[in-house]
Parts: C-alpha cells; sequence; structure tokens
C-alpha cells in the first residue's frame, strides 16, 4: 500500500465513474422510451428530452487530455427511480454543506459566474486536512469543489486546468445554497423570487422585474453588500438568473465593450447596465454607446422584444436607487 497510483486525471479512467453517453442509452434507454410512450405530448422529441438529461446530470470530465465526460450515477439513478423527474439529487446526499461553508471564504464572483485556472500542482498538492485550517488557500477551495462534484474540468492549456460547474442540477443548487449562506435565509426564499424574476421577464413585465429584483438584493446580509463593487452586485443579479436555469451572460462582449449582463427568456432579451453610485441614465447610455443590442439585432426580425435597462445601486442602502429603460421592439 505505499506504492499507491492516483488515477485522478488518467486518460485511461475518463469514464469508469459515472455514466458515458452510450452507457446511458444502453442502460436507460428502454426507460426513457417508455416514459415518453406514456407522455407523448410532453416532450417535441426524443432528442429534446435526451439533451434534457444531458444538461442536468452530464457534464463531468475527469481527465484534461480525454473529451469524455459522464453522468452523475446517483443523480440519474434517482431520476429513473422519480419516474423521470428532474430534481438536484446530488444536493440531498449533503455533500453541499461542507463545500458551502468553504466556498464563503472566496468572493461571491469567483464561484457562480466565473471559470477559475488552476495550476495541475493545486490538485497534485491538495490535502483534505487544510480545509481546517483558517486560512485555507482560495486554490485549494476550488480543488475541494472539483473532488467533490461541485465543479469540473471545462477548459486545458497545459499545465492549467479551467474549472465550471459540469451540469445544471450542480449550477442550480449550489447556487442556492450558497446564496442562502450569504443572506442567512432559507433556500425556498429565493427560489419564490427566482420563479417571480422569471415570471416577469417571460412576460416583459419591467416594472415587475425591477420590483423582484429589489426585494431580491435587499434578502443578502450586510457582510455581504459592504463595502461591495458594482462586480458584487453584478453577481448577485448573474446568480438568480442562475436559479431559474434561463440564458443568461455575464460580461457579455459587444461591438465596444462589455454588457454587465444579458437574459433571454421566451421572446424578450433584457440587457443590464449596472452602476454603483453613478445614474442609471449614464448605465443606460452606456448600454447604447456600446452597441450591445447589436449582436442580438436579428432576434428583432424573430418578434423578440429587446429591453434595456440601465440600474443605479446606493452604497448606502446597498441596493436599487433608480432605473431607466429603454425598450425595443420589432
Amino acid at each position: 500500500m505505499n506504492n499507491l497510483f492516483d488515477i485522478s486525471f488518467d486518460e485511461s479512467f475518463a469514464g469508469a465513474f459515472g455514466y458515458t453517453e452510450k452507457e446511458l442509452e444502453d442502460n436507460f434507454g428502454e426507460g426513457i422510451d417508455e416514459f415518453l410512450s406514456r407522455k407523448p405530448d410532453e416532450y417535441p422529441s426524443r432528442e429534446s428530452f435526451v439533451k434534457r438529461i444531458k444538461d442536468y446530470y452530464d457534464g463531468y470530465r475527469f481527465s484534461p487530455v480525454s473529451e469524455v465526460t459522464v453522468y452523475n450515477p446517483v443523480s440519474i439513478g434517482m431520476f429513473f427511480t422519480k419516474n423521470c423527474f428532474f430534481d438536484s439529487y446530488w444536493d440531498a446526499t449533503g455533500v453541499s454543506r461542507l463545500a458551502v461553508a468553504l466556498a464563503r471564504r472566496v468572493d461571491l464572483s469567483g464561484i457562480v459566474n466565473e471559470s477559475p485556472w488552476l495550476s495541475l500542482l493545486t490538485f497534485r498538492s491538495f490535502d483534505i486536512s487544510d480545509i481546517q485550517e483558517g486560512d485555507i488557500a482560495e486554490d485549494s477551495i476550488y480543488a475541494l469543489l472539483y473532488f467533490t462534484g461541485y465543479l469540473t474540468i471545462s477548459d486545458f492549456d497545459n499545465p492549467m486546468l479551467r474549472l465550471s460547474f459540469p451540469n445544471t442540477e450542480i449550477a442550480t443548487s449550489f447556487t442556492s445554497s450558497l446564496l442562502s449562506k450569504y443572506s442567512g435565509k432559507p433556500s425556498y426564499v429565493f427560489d419564490g423570487l427566482a420563479q417571480s424574476f422569471y415570471r416577469a421577464c417571460s412576460n416583459g413585465d419591467t416594472e415587475s422585474v425591477m420590483a423582484t429584483l429589489v426585494k431580491y438584493f435587499d434578502a443578502f446580509s450586510y457582510e455581504l453588500t459592504y463595502d461591495a463593487k458594482e462586480k458584487t452586485y453584478q453577481t448577485i443579479l448573474d446568480a438568480i438568473s442562475v436559479l431559474m436555469r434561463i440564458f443568461s451572460i455575464t460580461e457579455d462582449r459587444g461591438p465596444v465593450g462589455r454588457a454587465d449582463e444579458v437574459v433571454l427568456v421566451n421572446n424578450h432579451l433584457w440587457i443590464f447596465g449596472l452602476k454603483l453610485d453613478r445614474s442609471a441614465d449614464e448605465a443606460l447610455r452606456q448600454i447604447e454607446e456600446n452597441r450591445y443590442v447589436d449582436k442580438y439585432s436579428h432576434l428583432v426580425d424573430q418578434n423578440t422584444k429587446i429591453h434595456e435597462i440601465g440600474i443605479s445601486f446606493s452604497s448606502k442602502s446597498r441596493n436599487i436607487q433608480d432605473w431607466k429603460i429603454l425598450n425595443i421592439s420589432q
């Protein structure tokens, strides 16, 4: 036992600890067909149903030099046991409590909407006893999140690995747990706010969108938003989109600059510009001057309504102070 071989990143074992796409089809294809035969109107096609399973539970990559990804075997087993009901089964195992508690030591923006790069040496030198240290390094927390299944390999540029959430299940459950930890409020509070945000965005209801965001930002503790930067508010805004599993991009590149947040729900595209202790007019003007909407101009011809919103945050109230909107319709 003094000559153990670490297979953590070994290409030969890339598909050993979860279901590959072929294994999912071989072992659960019959179950997929049975479910669709019982509910023929639930999905437009078999492919769309399989894609949703993939988006929810696939994405774990265990070798930097292999493109093989696997499905979470625990989640897949529970998914078919629960009559193909989409839910966050992995989170129910209780692993996230430790991971979230440790992740709170890192700036929220480093977890929710960024994909950190780490050296291979970080993983090879990681020691689980490090978590007992009060000053645990940020890279060690990322390594722990990888080893516990909350982050996975998304890119590789030797000797650097890029990490990100593997799938929808993890992105939503971890974000919900982390927001609850930061705010001191139960996760269902954020789930309810996320539902309201989704409905308002889907209906193009600007007043409800902003009213929901005011309640949402008010839920966070003083410690998180005290002396906060624009980046903090931007990250918190992105988190509500992650919770609802809707299309969103942070720092969306345009012809000139980057939009703070872009959200697409049904036939409504929302472009948010954020300013801290500066006017909402300035935030909206930046959206216009930098032409963030240009890359989405094709959506106007597809009956999509575009909403450009400039939001002003106050460092004193630690919430939205004012907002301005420009609607662009077909």
